[in-house]
């Protein structure tokens, strides 16, 4: 009697643990560096599987690390701060852009052409309380 022939085995996919990065909010440009590699297979040719989480409030990046439940977290600065500062054990591997996206801001046609022209004005500043500690160093 003839034998069937053998089935052959699918071949086995490497095995690449999942990391996984909590963004600060909804996917935006600061995170087309993440998004790019991803989708050019850059983690996965490191032998990585990135899964991105997008939180539903900024903050969440950094309890989702905490936690345990994210490996690495996009964070601004200030919650950082913040987080520490009530004994959070994270820490900053680096910043995610050089430069700040903080700007001052001024009317073209007002009387503010340079920032000496700053000098006795008042300055307006959104006063939140994640800004305290930042204030107090």
């Amino acid at each position: 009697m003839p034998s069937l022939p053998r089935r052959k085995k699918p071949p086995k996919k490497p095995h690449r643990p999942i990391v996984t990065l909590a963004l600060e909010w909804f996917l935006n440009p600061d995170h087309l560096p993440f998004v790019v590699a991803k989708e050019q297979g850059f983690f996965r040719d490191e032998g990585l599987d990135l899964s991105i989480v997008v939180p539903t409030v900024p903050e969440e990046s950094l309890e989702l690390v905490a936690r345990g439940k994210a490996d690495f977290g996009v964070g601004e600065q200030t919650n950082l701060i913040k987080a520490r500062d009530q004994g959070s054990p994270l820490i900053s591997i680096g910043p995610l852009l050089v430069h700040t996206v903080v700007c001052l801001m001024y009317l073209k046609d007002g009387p503010i052409k340079r920032l000496e022209n700053l000098r006795q004005r008042r300055v307006g500043w959104p006063g939140l309380e994640i800004d305290l500690p930042i204030l107090g160093t």
